[in-house]
């Protein structure tokens, strides 16, 4: 009845179910769902029918299903921002199927005078694990929150069992996103899967890691308010105070890719090393790169390819380290910081970006 959707997204999404087991193709080419394989997907969503079933009604978090393994993502992870096409949909939708089927027929109020801030937030989270240390005990994990617009750079240490400006310790997962969204996602207002899906939200460092911040759910955004009331009537508040800005950092993928053509026009050998079409998603900022080392010549360019042998999933500065030597891929790889999908050898020869920049 939506044709519209599929002609803005095309992309094949495949949905694999536990619990019973199930294999079902959403494909946004087409403009059809059904049962089975009946496009090759450009992303798979795995999780149990249980968990499915409260998604799409809106009774389960997406992050926290993430975070925790309930809900495994492969293939073009960007792809999954494109599922908010299907947003509109009402589960009465899903319910009149249902009868069908079964032969039936078919918040807290925020004055508008005071605006909470990131800072407000940490002052609200400092005081709440001051007087919940067994959140502390439990968690034993450092956040780090990155923001932009403005930018800033927190700390939410629950081995310590405390929350401020800075990195006050080295931290175990970090969140990067806007100023904006945080605000919104801790007021529940935007929804944590659809800002990692598109890109608006990153993670990196342990991923299950982020599981763990559901401690803090509990917490009252009236606490937070509180915070925004005392800054503007000028109380004192240490946490509130401005945040340092986090480095600032200048896009490099470009330049990587632009010395690697170089380095293969000089050592054409390098690509038959390798002998697969790589796929590269560069984010923060967002880029796409196809680093063809599988046919002559080897070349690259920007964008996509349908080809790929191995998908790679990594963030520019992350790059920069492999480029500059200061990493290696299965470090990066094991810290969370580099996904890859289809073929994993290929990645082991990403040395061949070692002395790039």
């Amino acid at each position: 009845e939506n044709p519209g959707i599929a002609e803005k997204a095309q992309t094949v999404f495949q949905i694999k179910l536990t619990d019973p087991e199930s294999l079902w193709t959403i494909d946004l080419k087409a403009g059809n769902a059904g049962a089975g394989e009946t496009a090759k997907p450009d992303c798979t969503l795995e999780l149990s029918e249980e968990n499915y079933i409260a998604l799409q009604k809106g009774e389960a978090d997406p992050m926290k299903l993430f975070g925790s393994g309930k809900l495994k993502v492969s293939g073009d992870m960007m792809a999954t921002s494109k599922l908010e096409a299907l947003g509109d949909m009402s589960f009465e939708l899903v319910m009149q199927k249902a009868a069908e089927r079964s032969g039936g027929s078919a918040g807290a109020v925020v004055p508008a005078a005071v605006e909470p801030t990131s800072a407000d937030i940490m002052a609200a989270v400092n005081e709440y694990l001051s007087e919940n240390p067994g959140i502390a005990e439990k968690a034993q994990t450092v956040f780090q929150i990155k923001l932009t617009d403005p930018e800033s750079l927190w700390t939410i240490d629950l081995k310590a069992g405390n929350a401020g400006a800075g990195e006050t310790a080295k931290p175990d997962c970090t969140l990067e996103l806007s100023e904006e969204n945080y605000i919104a996602l801790q007021k529940g207002e935007a929804d944590p899967m659809k800002l990692f899906g598109s890109g608006k939200l990153k993670v990196s460092g342990d991923m299950m890691a982020t599981s763990k911040l559901e401690a803090l759910g509990d917490m009252s955004f009236d606490l937070v308010m509180e915070k925004a009331a005392a800054r503007a009537g000028g109380a004192s508040n240490e946490a509130a105070a401005p945040a340092p800005k986090a480095a600032s950092k200048e896009p490099v993928a470009a330049k990587v890719f632009e010395a690697l053509g170089k380095r293969l026009g000089e050592q054409p050998g390098l690509a038959a090393e390798v002998g697969a079409v790589l796929q590269f998603y560069v984010r923060d900022p967002d880029t796409k790169w196809v680093v063809d080392l599988k046919n002559d010549p080897p070349a690259y360019k920007t964008g996509e390819t349908d080809g790929a042998t191995t998908t790679l999933i990594l963030d520019d500065a992350d790059l920069a380290s492999l480029a500059r030597g200061d990493a290696d891929p299965q470090a990066l790889y094991q810290q969370g910081k580099l996904r890859v999908d289809g073929d994993i050898q290929p990645a082991h020869r990403l040395t061949l970006l070692k002395g790039l920049i």
